[in-house]
C-alpha cells in the first residue's frame, strides 16, 4: 500500500468512527429522562421534529430554550422554573406545555404571550398568579 492509500484509509476510518457518535432520538430521550438535562447539540438534533416530549428535563439553559423554540409542539412539564429569556424564546412555540411551573414572574407572563397567539399554553401547575399576570395571560385567544 503506498503512502497516499494509507493516509486515505486512515482518513476514511476517522470519518466513519466520527459518525458512530451520533445518538438516535431514542438514546437522547433516555439520557434526558435519566439525567434531567440536555446538551445544546442534543437539543439542536431533536429540534428538527415538530413535536417534542421533553418532560424529563428539569432544567434548560437560555440557549437551549432558543434552540427548542423552533418546535411547534413542546412539552417541558418537568421544568419547575424558567428565566425571562427562556420565556421570551418559548413564546414562539405554538403548543407549549409548562405544567411543572408553580410560579412565574410578571415579566415571564408578558413574554409568554408577547407577539404570539398560542394554540395551547398550559400553565396549570401555577399555584397562584397576580392580577397583572392574569391580565397578561387572559389576552391569549
Amino acid at each position: 500500500m503506498n503512502r497516499i492509500s494509507k493516509v486515505l484509509a486512515i482518513y476514511c476510518t476517522v470519518v466513519l468512527l466520527a459518525g458512530c457518535d451520533q445518538q438516535t432520538p431514542t438514546e437522547i430521550y433516555k439520557k434526558v429522562y435519566a439525567t434531567g438535562r440536555i446538551t445544546d447539540e442534543q437539543a439542536e438534533f431533536l429540534s428538527n421534529d415538530d413535536f417534542l416530549n421533553l418532560d424529563g428535563l428539569t432544567s434548560i439553559t437560555d440557549k437551549q430554550a432558543e434552540i427548542l423554540s423552533k418546535v411547534e409542539k413542546l412539552w417541558l412539564n418537568g421544568l419547575s422554573s424558567i428565566t425571562d429569556p427562556q420565556a421570551e424564546h418559548l413564546s414562539k412555540v405554538k403548543d407549549l406545555y409548562l405544567r411543572g411551573l408553580t410560579s412565574i414572574s410578571d415579566r415571564q407572563a408578558e413574554c409568554l404571550i408577547k407577539g404570539r397567539m398560542h394554540d395551547f399554553l398550559f400553565l396549570d401547575g401555577l399555584t397562584s398568579i397576580t392580577d397583572k399576570q392574569a391580565e397578561s395571560l387572559g389576552t391569549i385567544r
